[in-house]
């Protein structure tokens, strides 16, 4: 440029510029253009749940299936168990004929009445016969005396002892024919009673018929203890 050459007006590039008109925007069209990114998370809350698994399947279903074996064969001990316990009745006359057997002939030597001497010989014999019954009874059963509740033994054992001293006391004292009179009328009806419990709760028939053949034998014995009287002798 010369000296004193002014610059020339309004050429493009030079001096200031008017505003230069904006491009409209427009929306991006659907399907062309960058396409919106999804989080996983969204994607995953999006998606169908996962089919629920049957609910005896997987290890549950074996713990619960395992269960109910362990509960069927627990319930089928328990009525096996029971089973057997039918014959405690059967036990606890074994027990008690084992020891008035000892009682009743101990005492024998010391009765002075002819007619309550007759009546425990055949006491005797009756609890003899009646204790190898049950023996057989409870062999067949498979129930073994080593079994015996040691409960009911043991109170047995101690029925027998309470006899022995109460019929030494009334030795003494001169009144042992009717206190023992008295007591094997009690004792003869409890057993009564005991063998009627049984063959109305008979495990089977073989116990039916051995209740029913010792009451039948036993009832006169019982009431000729209970009608013992000194004076008739």
């Amino acid at each position: 440029m010369y000296p004193n050459q002014q610059p020339p007006q309004n050429q493009p590039g030079y001096g200031p510029q008017p505003p230069q008109p904006q491009q409209p925007t427009y929306p991006p069209t659907p399907g062309y253009g960058p396409q919106p990114t999804y989080a996983v998370d969204y994607l995953d809350q999006i998606a169908p749940p996962p089919p629920k698994q049957a609910f005896l399947s997987g290890s549950f279903g074996k713990i619960v299936i395992i269960l109910g074996v362990l509960f069927v064969l627990a319930v089928s001990l328990i009525i096996a168990l029971g089973g057997q316990k039918k014959t405690t009745t059967v036990e606890a006359m074994a027990s008690k004929l084992e020891n008035i057997a000892r009682v009743a002939k101990d005492t024998h030597k010391t009765i002075k009445s002819n007619n309550l001497s007759s009546t425990n010989s055949n006491y005797q014999i009756w609890i003899t016969n009646t204790e190898r019954e049950t023996t057989s009874l409870l062999d067949r059963a498979g129930v073994k005396k080593s079994s015996f509740d040691k409960e009911m033994v043991a109170e047995q054992k101690k029925l027998r002892t309470d006899l022995t001293e109460k019929f030494d006391d009334a030795r003494l004292n001169g009144k042992l024919d009717r206190v023992y009179a008295n007591e094997m009328a009690y004792q003869t009806e409890l057993m009564i009673t005991q063998l009627t419990v049984l063959a109305k709760k008979t495990p089977g028939q073989a116990f039916d018929d051995y209740a029913a053949e010792a009451i039948k034998n036993l009832t006169p014995i019982h009431d000729s203890f209970a009608d013992f009287d000194e004076s008739k002798d």
